[in-house]
Order: structure tokens, then C-alpha cells, then sequence
């Protein structure tokens, strides 16, 4: 009975040892796989901001708002003495003019950088959107409801350029204000993640105020 009981007791103690070593052997290629399975997600996004950067170092500044507009202001001139305007010398119209407004965003302080907490996202920081550009037609300049004294003066091109540039920072500022650089927030972050998307990676885009941002880098690995 006791021989029995000693050999039952030895079979259960094999049986357990067999158990216990096939979930280790279990356990540890799980993990190899899983190991397997990150590594090749980390490459994978490594490759992705290889390739975003390549992209992107080629191209200086992203345009994504382009529109045309038109302005207006009045314009007025006359011969002045001793800061008194001489009667008969005042020139007045009104100056109209088409331009162009490019907006988007300096892809030099474009930062990438794998997220810690989502394995196959990536953190993606541009600088916040500016405008690019803003310029007059010069073929458009066109003077409205012209009038003028019998001894107007001839118009002075330095101060109409600089009434010219004057009006033309009001129209930028105009167009700040309606909220042109959220738009093309708005288009930089739709034109990414339909490039970034279909590769299997979820980007997470952000935006950083202009001068707090450095040349691209990469960063987490």
C-alpha cells in the first residue's frame, strides 16, 4: 500500500513538473511572438517616418490654402504748406486691386515620434499654420471715382505703394481673424492621414505655436 501510495505520489509529481514545464515552453514562445510581432511594428513605423521625412525634408514649406481676393481703400493727396492743404491741389479715388493668400505650414519644424502608448501610432508635431504668402495682382490695380482740383498734384508711387502695403496686412489680418490658419490646420492634418492611413499606421497629429520647435527629429527608438 505505502509502495503505492509512493508511486501514485511520484506519477503526480512527473505529471505537474510536465505541466508546469509546458506552460513555461507555452509562455516563452508566446512571447518570442509577441517580441517577433513588435519588433516588426517598430520597424514598420521606423520605416514610415523614414519615409515621411524623406518626403518632407525636399520641400521647405506645405501650401494648403491658396485663394484669391479683392480690396479696396480710398486714396487722398494734396500740396500742403506749412502743413495747411493748398485749395485746388487734393487728388481722391477709391484704389481697387486683386491679390493672392497662400497659407500652410514650415515642414523644416515637422517633428515624429512613436507613441509609447499605441504601437502602431505615430506622433506627429507641425508648427502651427502662417501665411506663406499674400501679394497684389499688378495688372489689377484699377482707380475708382477719381476726382480731383484743377491744380492736383501727380500721384506719388512711393506713398500709393505704401498706402498699397498698409491695405494689403489689413487683408491679412482680415483673413487671420475668419480663421484661415485653422483651416489649413484643418487640410494639413486631412492631407497626412490619407498618406499615412492606407500604410497601417495611425497618425497622431498636433500643432505647436510658431519659435517653439526645432529641425525635424525623430525621438522613442
Amino acid at each position: 500500500m505505502n509502495a503505492f501510495l509512493a508511486s501514485s505520489g511520484a506519477v503526480l509529481s512527473v505529471m505537474l513538473f510536465v505541466a508546469i514545464l509546458a506552460g513555461v515552453i507555452v509562455f516563452l514562445i508566446m512571447r518570442r511572438r509577441k517580441s517577433a510581432r513588435e519588433e516588426e511594428e517598430l520597424n514598420r513605423l521606423k520605416n514610415v517616418r523614414s519615409l515621411i521625412l524623406s518626403k518632407v525634408q525636399h520641400v521647405k514649406h506645405l501650401s494648403t490654402v491658396r485663394m484669391d481676393f479683392i480690396s479696396k481703400f480710398p486714396f487722398k493727396d494734396a500740396r500742403k504748406v506749412f502743413g495747411h492743404e493748398i485749395p485746388g491741389t487734393s487728388i481722391n479715388f477709391n484704389l481697387r486691386y486683386s491679390g493672392t493668400l497662400v497659407c500652410g505650414c514650415d515642414l523644416d519644424k515637422v517633428q515624429i515620434a512613436r507613441s509609447f502608448h499605441n504601437g502602431n501610432h505615430l506622433q506627429i508635431t507641425f508648427p502651427n499654420s502662417q501665411i506663406l504668402d499674400i501679394y497684389p495682382h499688378n495688372d489689377s490695380f484699377e482707380f475708382v471715382d477719381k476726382d480731383g482740383g484743377i491744380f492736383a498734384k501727380g500721384i506719388e508711387v512711393e506713398k500709393l505703394n505704401r498706402e498699397v502695403a498698409l491695405d494689403v496686412e489689413r487683408v491679412k489680418q482680415e483673413y487671420i481673424a475668419k480663421g484661415v490658419l485653422l483651416q489649413s490646420n484643418e487640410n494639413i492634418q486631412k492631407l497626412f492621414r490619407s498618406y499615412i492611413e492606407p500604410l497601417g499606421v495611425v497618425p497622431e497629429i498636433s500643432f505647436e505655436e510658431l519659435g517653439t520647435t526645432n529641425r525635424p527629429r525623430l525621438t522613442g527608438g
